[in-house]
This record gives structure tokens, sequence and C-alpha cells, in this order.
């Protein structure tokens, strides 16, 4: 049976960890042929986030808490959690706030399990973002597409990646990463799923929306 890692970065979200993890897990619950093992990444939080995964973690063995020693960003939280499950098959990297659909993993299943190296889920909208912040995304996107002649455009961190591809990533000399840019530089295929992000899980994250 084939072995996946949810990597989950984290900060200050201990008002509704317990309860999105539990909802990502019965997602998995419903995928057949996989184990899966759900991974939070705290990165540094001064909240109770590592100790609730942690306890909740005491009840389900397939949940657990990688806890980084002071608060290094969300890339680098990324990072950590793919160099930490290398063994496993694959990876799925995807955010605390739900603002990434779990019911979408059992389709990234299927596409890796067709073949695919890396799937990744592209928004078709961004929920009930402001028109400033929109706008400055699209700056951002026509900037990254100007330097690197690559488009990210409506790309997430909401991605599968397969074990071949998160040892490439870890072996990547670059200090100052960026998750989904260097992932698209890496020039693996992707399979593509469409989600919209939905109204009331579009909350700014301590990271800022994604």
């Amino acid at each position: 049976m084939k072995s996946v890692a949810v990597i989950v970065p984290a900060l200050n979200e201990a008002a509704n960890i317990v309860t999105n993890m539990a909802h990502v897990r019965t997602c998995l619950d419903t995928v057949p042929g996989v184990t899966f093992t759900l991974i939070v990444v705290d990165d540094g939080s001064t909240d109770d986030t590592a100790r609730l995964v942690r306890e909740a973690g005491a009840s389900d063995p397939l949940l657990k808490v990688l806890r980084l020693n002071r608060h290094f960003g969300k890339e680098s939280a990324i990072y950590a959690g793919l160099c930490a499950t290398r063994e496993f098959d694959a990876c799925v990297v995807m955010d605390s706030d739900l603002q990434h659909p779990p019911e979408l993993i059992a389709q990234m299943i299927e596409h890796w399990q067709g073949g695919a190296r890396v799937v990744e889920a592209v928004k078709q909208s961004r929920g009930n973002e402001t028109r400033a912040r929109r706008a400055l995304v699209q700056i951002y996107y026509g900037l990254f597409r100007y330097l690197t002649k690559l488009s990210i455009r409506g790309e997430s961190d909401f991605k599968l990646l397969d074990k071949t591809v998160v040892s490439a990533y870890c072996q990547l000399p670059e200090h100052g990463r960026f998750f989904r840019g260097l992932v698209k530089w890496m020039g693996y295929h992707a399979v593509q799923i469409p989600f919209d992000v939905a109204e009331s899980t579009r909350q700014r994250s301590a990271w800022g929306n994604t």
C-alpha cells in the first residue's frame, strides 16, 4: 500500500486547528488503497497550536506535529515538512485554514496513481478577496512571469508531489524559497485541478492569503 504524507504548515491556528484537521482526516478516510499521515508543521506559533495537535494525536496515531524552533515563515515550514517526509511515496501540501478543500485530495491521488508526478490545485476564483489585494496579486504574477518566463497565475501551494519530485526539491540549493515557483521551474509535467475558494473560508491567515 502506498504511503502519502499530508503536510500542513500552521502559524497561530489554535482556534481552529483541531476541528480543521478532523475534517481533513474525514476526507482522507474516504481514499482507498493509501495510508496517510497528517503532519502539522508548526512554524513557531506563540499560541497552543502545537500542544493541541499533539493532544489530538494521542488518540490518532496518523496525526503528528513537527514544531520548528522559531517562526521561520511559511516557505521554510513547507520545506521542513517535505524534507522530513522524503521516505513517503508522495506528499500533499495544503493550508491549515481549509481554503484548500481537502475533498480534492482524492482526485489528486487518482491522477498520481495514473502516473502524474505533480498534481496542483488551481484557483478558478479567489473568493471574497478585496479588489485591491486582487490587483496586487495580478501585479505579482505579472512580475514573476516577466522575470522567469513562467506563469503561475491561479496556482496555489495546494499540490501533490511524487517522491521523486520531493527528493529533487529538497536538494535544490536555494535559500530564499518560493514553493509554487520552484515547483514550476523544475519543469515536471503537472496535472491541474480547478477549484473555487469558498467565501466562508476566505479569511486572512497568519501568513496572509495564498
